[in-house]
């Protein structure tokens, strides 16, 4: 790892309506992140904003990402916010990669990604579509 690199993680770890299986085990997902944080050897490489990322994410300066791996909530609206609001951050050349593209079928995170990429075509440059359904899209930053 860089001597000058650092991960930024972004994440509310609270209860969503959307996520029942997850239903009162935040709190135990949040200790279990936390104490891998501890164990990692680089934990003061890692800054946690624990918050919604329609928060936290403007705070950050714009052009201030090299690479940003969006994976929040699965719901389209959400999906392409994270996308609209990480990309003011993220460098020109810089890798933007969306997880889970596919999964929950066409109309969770996969119409959120095709209205960004759709949105956003002459500023980016598409890595390949996805090798697998439930995949991932990388885009580069043209400007």
């Amino acid at each position: 790892m860089h001597s000058d690199s650092k991960l930024y993680c972004v994440d509310p770890w609270e209860d969503y309506e959307e996520y029942p299986e997850y239903k009162n085990q935040q709190s135990s997902i949040y200790n279990s992140f936390i104490n891998n944080v501890e164990k990692s050897g680089v934990k003061d490489k890692i800054i946690i904003n624990r918050g919604y990322s329609n928060v936290e994410v403007p705070k950050f300066e714009d052009k201030f990402f090299d690479i940003i791996y969006i994976d929040g909530n699965h719901e389209p609206e959400y999906v392409l916010e994270d996308a609209v609001l990480s990309f003011r951050k993220l460098k020109i050349g810089g890798i933007m990669i969306f997880d889970d593209y596919g999964w929950g079928g066409p109309d969770l995170t996969t119409r959120g990604i095709d209205g960004f990429l759709s949105g956003y075509h002459k500023r980016i440059i598409v890595s390949g579509p996805p090798l697998c359904k439930e995949s991932q899209i990388f885009i580069k930053k043209k400007y």
